[in-house]
């Protein structure tokens, strides 16, 4: 059975996108995480790239646009480095953990 939080994000299709990326981990975060998403609302992901993944500003935008076309929704795409320090350990803390890279 799908959680309710995240009965509105295709989990499948997700999981396969990332598998044909750089990325160790996907999360989800924010109002989705706490099953608060409404109809405006968009979706916070947590990646976490492969540490030796030659990831920039370029490679991190297309992600975002395609998870937001996957979910049909805006994406907000963070790392844990790039959140503030100040929200960082709740945003990890909360974050619900959606794909993982097999070793």
């Amino acid at each position: 059975m799908t959680e309710p939080i995240l009965a509105e994000i295709p989990l499948e299709a997700i999981r396969a996108y990332c598998e044909t990326q750089p990325i160790r981990r996907l999360s989800v975060f924010g109002s989705a995480a706490r099953d608060e998403l409404t109809p405006e609302s968009d979706i916070d992901l947590l990646v976490e790239y492969l540490p030796d993944a030659p990831v920039g500003l370029f490679a991190m935008a297309r992600h975002r646009r395609e998870f937001g076309e996957l979910c049909g929704r805006d994406v907000d795409l963070c790392t844990p480095n790039g959140l503030s320090k100040y929200i960082r350990d709740e945003v990890i803390e909360s974050a619900r953990l959606i794909y993982a890279k097999r070793p």
